[in-house]
């Protein structure tokens, strides 16, 4: 089977805000950040697992994020290369 990677990145979301979508190995990591950067959120805290998908679970970013932090989102996940990786068993 041929293994596909995409990187982690916050969604603009809709009525609900943004989020971030990703592994589960990637949790901590995400979580520091943004309590560092006091960005409020919540963790979908669900496991979740879908064939040819890894294990992942959901940031949900407040609405009352500004566009300033989600640039600070975007960079710290540009800068740690945190990968999604597609159809690997």
């Amino acid at each position: 089977m041929t293994t596909k990677t995409k990187p982690v990145s916050v969604s603009p979301g809709g009525k609900a805000g943004p989020y971030i979508m990703t592994p589960v190995q990637y949790v901590e990591q995400i979580h520091e950040f943004l309590t560092q950067q006091g960005i409020r959120f919540n963790i979908d805290h669900g496991r979740y697992k879908t064939q040819g998908v890894p294990e992942f679970t959901v940031f949900n970013i407040t609405r009352d994020c500004t566009h300033e932090q989600l640039d600070e989102i975007k960079s710290f996940l540009d800068s740690v290369n945190f990968m999604w990786e597609f159809g690997k068993e």
